[in-house]
């Protein structure tokens, strides 16, 4: 696994971890699961496979993003040549990153 592959997995599951029990609830779906899912398939050998999973669940559900985790994202993204309209449609749920 490479640099951009590892900060994308960490990306993930920071982001699995900040989903609550009303964000997965409002979505109808183990949203938790579907992210752990994606972070795995990254893991696994499967990271283009595993960020467009990411991408799509995070779109479809509205999650928020923090800056860092969308670039993390983006990075991973050029570094596998995956088209960039994958994760272009998450710039509007983009948040800056706490202080």
């Amino acid at each position: 696994m490479d640099e951009a592959d590892t900060a994308l997995y960490e990306a993930a599951l920071a982001i699995r971890n900040r989903v609550t029990d009303a964000m997965e609830q409002a979505s109808g779906v183990p949203l938790r699961w579907r992210l752990q899912d994606a972070a795995e398939l990254i893991i696994y050998g499967e990271p283009v496979i595993g960020l467009e999973n990411l991408c799509s669940n995070l779109h479809e559900f509205d999650v928020p993003l923090r800056a860092s985790e969308y670039q993390r994202i983006e990075a991973a993204g050029q570094a596998r040549n995956v088209p960039a309209d994958r994760w272009t449609v998450l710039s509007a749920q983009v948040t800056p990153d706490p202080e």
